[in-house]
């Protein structure tokens, strides 16, 4: 019955869920006991393996995770909690049904695929931009720099963390964040965006019309009318609230700064929890209009 499947799911999720955030405390503890004594690295690592999985993004730290910019296990660790709770269960319970990858669903292989596209793309390109950036990588070593030019590009379509100062980013790297908040990440996941699935289905729609073909197909299989229109409406919407929002925002704050207050509005509406350090000089009529863009963002 659909009750029983309901509940199947159910269950397949909270063991998921489970499953990794535990592992993850394991990680984290064993990394973290050298540097803060057992008892404070079991607390530190209970906290922020949850808040990663779940892509709450919340942090026991004013400065988010830049404390641990140098701590090259931590950082990938969390990274990847907060990926495998942007990519979906039902890709999660799909990888372990079937294992192999031609077995796997469309709707898996799409948004794994997307998201290993735009992980690499996105941490190459953050790489080379703030290479010479002396506020955030220029004065790391190889690896701290691409450890947090990893963290830097996966983190914004999912999670909220930052181990280097968002408010630092060059403008390139900033308009590259916002449209990696935009995107986001799996379907039925803890991730915020129009989904990765959706931003797919478009790109495929734009190269189908280009190349004038009737059909649209992916992996062998043909993708419906009614799932563009979807995937097309989910986009105007988005950028509706986001607009709209925006908008407001501009007239309430007259006087901050226009990318600063743009970040604000996307990490808000996408549900990331990323900033630029202005949310606590804002007005109450500006917060309450990004809490409402998150309850929307929220409710996908």
């Amino acid at each position: 019955t659909s009750l029983s499947k309901v509940t199947t799911i159910a269950q397949s999720v909270f063991f998921y869920s489970l499953f990794f955030e535990v592992t993850g405390i394991i990680i984290l503890t064993s990394i973290w006991t050298p540097d803060f004594g057992f008892a404070h690295a079991l607390y530190y690592a209970f906290f922020y393996s949850v808040s990663a999985f779940n892509n709450a993004g919340f942090s026991l730290f004013p400065d988010s995770l830049v404390t641990f910019q140098s701590h090259y296990l931590a950082c990938l660790a969390i990274s990847f909690l907060y990926i495998l709770g942007g990519i979906g269960f039902m890709v999660l319970m799909d990888i372990k049904q079937n294992k192999r990858w031609k077995k796997l669903s469309t709707n898996s292989k799409v948004v794994l695929s997307t998201i290993a596209v735009l992980n690499i793309s996105g941490f190459l390109l953050i790489w080379l931009i703030e290479a010479n950036n002396p506020l955030t990588l220029m004065q790391m070593n190889l690896g701290e720099q691409a450890v947090n030019a990893w963290f830097q590009a996966t983190v914004p379509r999912s999670s909220g963390f930052n181990t280097i100062d968002t408010a630092s980013l060059m403008n390139s790297s900033t308009l590259l964040t916002m449209f990696l908040m935009f995107i986001g990440g799996g379907s039925l996941s803890t991730a915020g965006g129009i989904k990765v699935g959706t931003f797919f289905i478009l790109v495929l729609s734009v190269i189908s019309f280009l190349r004038r073909n009737d059909e649209i197909r992916v992996f062998n299989r043909s993708i419906s009318y009614e799932s563009t229109f979807k995937a097309l409406a989910v986009v105007v919407i988005t950028l509706s609230l986001i607009f709209i929002g925006f908008m407001t925002i501009l007239i309430l704050e007259p006087h901050k700064n226009f990318l600063d207050l743009f970040f604000e509005v996307v990490s808000a509406a996408c549900t990331v929890g990323l900033s630029r350090g202005v949310t606590g000089e804002l007005h109450n009529g500006s917060l309450f209009v990004l809490s409402l863009l998150m309850f929307a963002g929220r409710l996908g």
